[in-house]
Parts: structure tokens; sequence; C-alpha cells
């Protein structure tokens, strides 16, 4: 991460990320492992969020962005692809500053998550949720939501 003043206030980026080099399971203790990454309801090899903040005074506000890698679809008969999956969260924190009494220690945050309402990748759920084709290891179906937050200190 990297912080930066400016004349609107104090600047800051960061990545965080994680790369899986090998994910291995093994059905039975006999069998031999079986390299599961990158496949659906498994880890994929790699997950990132960046996010640009920006501070003025009493009010911050992030912008995210959120990444996951395609991967295969591997339990059929052809291998299938999984589209990578990017989203963007907005969250705006307001610390009152030299605050008293009952408002010292107060956070207000609002919080937009999936902000353009991307829809997480097609992936054929052959369960008893079959209606829900989507991977819910590596993507959300929510959609875009809304969150309002008022948290207090002591």
């Amino acid at each position: 991460s990297s912080n930066t003043e400016t004349g609107a206030g104090t600047v800051a980026f960061g990545v965080d990320a994680t790369y899986i080099l090998e994910f291995e399971n093994r059905f039975t203790e006999w069998s031999p492992p079986v390299q599961i990454e990158d496949t659906p309801y498994n880890p994929v090899d790699l997950v990132a969020r960046a996010y640009a903040s920006l501070t003025h005074g009493p009010l911050t506000t992030v912008l995210y962005l959120n990444y996951t890698d395609d991967y295969v679809d591997n339990r059929g008969a052809t291998e299938t692809p999984i589209a990578s999956w990017t989203t963007l969260d907005l969250t705006a924190e307001y610390r009152p500053e030299n605050a008293t009494g009952l408002l010292s220690g107060t956070i207000l945050s609002f919080s937009i998550n999936n902000l353009a309402d991307k829809d997480p990748p097609f992936v054929l759920n052959t369960g008893s949720f079959s209606t829900l084709n989507y991977d819910g290891v590596n993507a959300n179906p929510l959609g875009r939501y809304f969150s309002l937050q008022l948290s207090k200190r002591f």
C-alpha cells in the first residue's frame, strides 16, 4: 500500500492478492492426490482486491476492485470454461473530528457492493438447487446491495 498527500487529501492505493500454486485432495486414504484448484466449488488460483482511497478531514471514500480468475468446469464429458469475475465496491466513511461525549469514537459508513450489479459467471448446478447456476465458493449471486452502518468504540 502507498499513501500520498495531495491538495484534496490523503490518497492511498493498495493490492491484496492470493495465488495458489497447488491445491490437491485425496478422496480416500489410499487414492492418489487429485489437483482440484480451478474447478467448480474449489479455490481458483488467483483472487485479488485492489483499492484506491481518498481521506479529506473526517471523510474517507474507498473504491475496491475485486477479481476472481477464470477456471474450468471439468465435471462433464468436455471441459467448459468459466469466465473470470470482476466487481467494484464503494465505501464512504465519516469519523467526526474532535468529537466528544456520545459522538466520541463514532463511525458512520455507507457501502455499495457490486456497484455495476454484475452477475456471477454461469456454472451449471446439477444438485438439488439446479436453478441456481453459479459457483457459491467463488462468486456471490446477490448483485448490487447497499449497507449503512453506525458503530461506536468505547
